[in-house]
């Protein structure tokens, strides 16, 4: 009987053990996916600025368009927006930006960024 029991006991013992490892190994993988998505969007942070020389662009799934323009001009719109996701340089999710339309085929990115970069950074911007 003794035997049986230290047989039991011993598989017990091993079977947490085993447990243990597992869930060490699982943190660890979170741990790397963590890590792998950091970097991704350091990388991609690094991405925005060098096409815009320093001025950061979003991806249109970053925002949330809020109603109708704030303001009209005769190359582009202005739009209020949430951003739906954490985006490195630009702000956290949930933060108020201002979205720019360009109207097609009347201004380029690269003229745009142009002006950004004379204005330099403004929070409403």
């Amino acid at each position: 009987e003794k035997a049986r029991q230290k047989a039991i006991s011993a598989g017990l013992k091993a079977e947490e053990e085993q447990r243990k490892a597992h869930q060490q190994q699982v943190k660890a993988q979170e741990d790397q996916r963590r890590a792998q998505e950091a970097m991704r969007m350091l990388a991609e942070e690094q991405r925005r600025q060098d096409e815009g020389g320093g001025v950061v662009t979003i991806s249109t799934d970053d925002v949330d368009r809020q109603g109708e323009a704030i303001a009209r001009g005769s190359f582009k719109d202005v739009f209020r927006a949430r951003l739906c996701n954490t985006v490195a340089g630009v702000g956290k999710a949930g933060q108020e930006v201002a979205v720019i339309q360009f109207r097609h085929g009347t201004s380029t990115l690269a003229a745009e960024l142009e002006v950004f970069r004379k204005l330099g950074r403004h929070p409403n911007l």
